[in-house]
């Protein structure tokens, strides 16, 4: 009796990442440019949590999560000074 092999292509959200996905690759220079990007960095540079610099910044966690991931990727003028401002950071 044989056996059944099932190849399964690699996800498409893999795929669609490009270099980005693996492990110690570089972010390309495009990504490190968006708002979602900035906003992490700069979140974890002043160790912040999630929750704790929307709680700062008086915005929802889902709120800052879909900037963060780039669910919304173009914030209200207020959004960014009130995010700013809870940073450190000028608008």
């Amino acid at each position: 009796m044989g056996m059944i092999v099932v190849v399964r292509p690699a996800s498409r959200r893999r795929r669609d990442q490009g270099e980005e996905w693996r492990a110690g690759a570089r972010m390309n220079h495009e990504h490190d440019q968006t708002f979602a990007y900035l906003l992490r960095r700069h979140r974890r540079a002043a160790g912040l949590s999630l929750e704790a610099l929307a709680e700062r910044a008086a915005l929802s966690e889902r709120g800052l999560s879909d900037l963060e991931r780039g669910a919304r990727r173009t914030p209200r003028r207020e959004t960014v000074a009130l995010l700013a401002g809870a940073l450190g950071l000028s608008p």
